[in-house]
């Protein structure tokens, strides 16, 4: 147990948990709870609050904490799940990360080495990304890469803001991830709702959330794929596009009732 420390100004990462590069040997059973971590990195780039898994790691929980500042020196993730299986976020406040807030995503991909899987990641509070920190192009509030069997439910997600294409986004979901839920989320005054890459490797379901103020889009989806990818009973109110979801290659624009003519909801 990581309890009740305050960290700041550290170099690179505030915390970081893992063990021997097998997966026969990972550090198990830590959690990290009620720590202030903030103004951390001044190195290079993706800089952690939290990491863990750089090398493999199983059954870490980062749990009421309050994280923010992240990536002083070039980009900054709050908390990071990497090569970690059973990891858990919950109840935490994570804002002005360079980057990510909370990323369930391998940061490298290396042949025969381990990916996230069944990881939680509930009631987090993640706002204000990139925030204050100067000079910052893109940042998203969660993000999942080549992860499987995610859950995403009852954050609340509010003022993400990116000028370059395909960030800025509430939640993301990227390449090589299969079966991720999204269900009871948040989302307010982002410049996206839920973007999902080309590539998904098994079920997408985005259920029960709530989407206010998208500025640019409520859903960008790649491949709409019936028989994987679904949204079904979200809520979406003004302000928001007319034209609030975007589909395929060529960005084509639709409608709720054109949306929902589609088979979705």
């Amino acid at each position: 147990m990581i309890d009740g420390l305050e960290i700041w100004c550290s170099w690179d990462d505030g915390i970081n948990v893992n063990g021997p590069v097998s997966v026969d040997v990972p550090t198990t059973n830590v959690t990290v709870r009620k720590c202030l971590i903030h103004d951390v990195g001044r190195g290079g780039f993706d800089e952690c609050g939290v990491q863990a898994g750089s090398t493999y790691a199983r059954s870490i929980s980062v749990e009421f904490s309050k994280i923010s500042r992240i990536g002083l020196g070039s980009s900054g993730m709050g908390i990071v799940f990497n090569r970690c299986e059973r990891c858990v976020a919950r109840g935490n406040d994570v804002s002005e990360a360079g980057h990510i807030g909370i990323a369930v995503q391998v940061t490298g991909d290396v042949l025969g080495l381990p990916e996230p899987n069944d990881s939680l990641v509930v009631d987090n509070r993640v706002h204000d990304c990139p925030g204050s920190l100067p000079g910052r192009k893109h940042a998203d509030a969660i993000y999942v890469r080549a992860a499987t069997n995610v859950h995403i439910e009852g954050n609340e997600i509010w003022s993400i803001e990116s000028p370059m294409a395909g960030s800025g986004n509430a939640i993301h979901i990227g390449r090589r991830s299969g079966n991720i839920t999204a269900s009871e989320n948040m989302v307010r005054n982002c410049a996206g709702g839920v973007y999902v890459d080309p590539g998904h490797s098994g079920f997408v379901r985005i259920s029960n959330n709530s989407f206010s103020a998208a500025r640019l889009f409520v859903a960008r989806i790649f491949e709409l794929d019936h028989a994987s990818l679904l949204f079904i009973d979200n809520r979406y109110s003004e302000p928001i596009p007319a034209a609030p979801f975007v589909i395929g290659s060529g960005a084509q624009r639709l409608t709720l009732s054109q949306w929902r003519m589609r088979g979705q909801n």
